[in-house]
């Protein structure tokens, strides 16, 4: 996770086969059930983004969005300072996981 939040190497040839991938996933969404969505949105989220786009986001962007502009927005967006970190789990104390998370996240 710690990794994730601002380590990221976000190399040209991962970012490259990462749009792959979303385009494949994308692909696979369309069909009825994306109509449906689709039409259930814009009446959902009359004059908000949310109801012409997708959180897998616009092909279009994706497909022209420079690895540059990839890195900028991580860089600027995925920091610890902008991340919240849930602890599940049988711990001996919370200090215990508080110190974790201040070890990793600063």
């Amino acid at each position: 996770l710690q990794e994730w939040a601002s380590s990221a190497l976000l190399t040209e040839a991962d970012i490259e086969a990462e749009k792959k991938i979303v385009l494949e996933e994308w692909r696979e969404g369309l069909g009825q059930q994306q109509r449906m969505l689709d039409h259930y949105y814009a009446k959902a989220f009359p004059g908000c983004r949310h109801a012409c786009r997708q959180p897998i986001g616009k092909m279009d962007v994706l497909q022209e969005c420079s690895t540059r502009r990839i890195r900028d927005f991580y860089e600027e967006h995925y920091r610890p300072e902008n991340i919240g970190v849930v602890a599940v789990g049988d711990f001996a104390s919370n200090t215990e996981v508080v110190a974790l998370i201040a070890e990793f996240f600063g």
